[in-house]
């Protein structure tokens, strides 16, 4: 079971594993997407209906921004020496693209002196 979010030209994969089996390459579709992958391990109905219905739902009803394009500016002195996290970007020094940013990404920002 998974969640598409569509929007003209940006969408996001957030699977809900319930299986073990599944479990191999729909991390890298998500995190390139935006989204983020459930895992229930020994997934067992009546005691874990509850949490997947509430993730289910906020994934759902949260308040997500499309498209986003972020530009990290840094004072004389200082560069950026790394990125971290799930984002898509083209070349070293780029703009970093998402696809969905929402209240619960993150990503990190490694600077240096000149």
């Amino acid at each position: 079971m998974g969640i598409w979010t569509l929007r003209p030209l940006v969408s996001s994969y957030s699977p809900f594993i319930l299986k073990p089996e599944i479990n191999r390459c729909v991390g890298h579709v998500s995190a390139t997407t935006g989204g983020e992958t459930f895992y229930y391990p020994n997934f067992v109905a009546p005691r874990d209906n509850e949490k997947l219905l509430q993730e289910v739902v906020h994934t759902v009803t949260r308040e997500t921004g499309y498209q986003a394009l972020m530009k990290v500016r840094c004072s004389n002195g200082l560069q950026v020496s790394a990125y971290h996290g799930n984002f898509i970007q083209h070349s070293f020094g780029a703009d970093v693209e998402f696809g969905i940013v929402d209240a619960d990404k993150a990503m990190g920002v490694l600077f240096s002196y000149e």
